[in-house]
């Protein structure tokens, strides 16, 4: 009974919210669970996604669907290191659309079932960067592949494909991206405890952000090819994340 509610909830209504124009829906109402009929990570992955989705709206029932969201989600990580490690023509698709699925766990879910009231935003920060950097390396392990089959026009969402304005259209958040690229860059507090290297590092995932807002900002509002705020944080460096941890 605890997978048909997540299931249920999951196509009922978790997809809509998903979804931004008719192509996005169906993929996530039809392509999506069949591709997790024969992808168990995948199944997982959508019966974790289910749980989080009812956690927002049930905020009395938070923390018992955070627990199943959890285990959902650690077992799909599990299944996912096994595909990761033979990724072939056949499991490209479930592979690709489970980093899809992993954008929106490390948006939301929390990291283990015994750190549902973690105290520590930036332990939860970099838990979610280690998570996103993940989908880079599905991405560039079967990008080959999907670009050959059936979910090939749905790798028109990812921002790559989108042409970005070169500044903000608000003078003002063009003034504050400026000012944190300036932080993260000379700040003297932040060099003093901050290897040089590192100080780059901030420095990149920092542009990295302003290049994702930009993106956003280009698209026209309701277009079907909008990308998600966080792709910055699939294209950071390696050595942002570890860093981080």
């Amino acid at each position: 009974m605890d997978h048909l509610e997540l299931m249920h909830h999951f196509s009922a209504v978790t997809t809509r919210e998903l979804s931004v124009g008719p192509l996005a829906f169906e993929v996530w109402n039809t392509t999506v669970p069949q591709i997790a009929l024969s992808h168990e990570f995948v199944m997982h992955g959508i019966l974790a996604t289910s749980a989080l989705h009812l956690a927002h709206q049930r905020p009395e029932q938070r923390q018992a669907y955070w627990k199943r969201a959890a285990i959902h989600q650690n077992r799909a990580l599990q299944l996912l290191q096994i595909a990761m490690a033979h990724p072939t023509r056949d499991n490209a698709d479930a592979l690709f659309v489970f980093s899809m699925i992993i954008c929106y766990l490390a948006s939301a879910a929390p990291s283990t079932a015994d750190d549902l009231m973690d105290e520590i935003p930036l332990g939860q920060a970099i838990h979610s960067l280690h998570m996103l950097r993940g989908v880079r390396l599905i991405l560039e392990a079967v990008k080959h592949w999907v670009e050959q089959g059936p979910l090939a026009q749905v790798l028109r969402w990812y921002p790559g494909h989108i042409q970005s304005n070169p500044t903000f259209r608000d003078p003002d958040t063009e003034e504050h991206f400026s000012k944190l690229l300036v932080f993260c860059s000379t700040t003297p507090n932040l060099n003093k405890d901050t290897e040089m290297d590192d100080v780059e590092i901030y420095a990149a995932a920092a542009s990295s952000l302003r290049a994702s807002f930009l993106k956003v900002e280009s698209v026209p509002e309701g277009d079907p090819n909008t990308p998600p705020i966080w792709h910055w944080a699939v294209r950071l460096p390696a050595t942002h994340v570890i860093t981080g941890g």
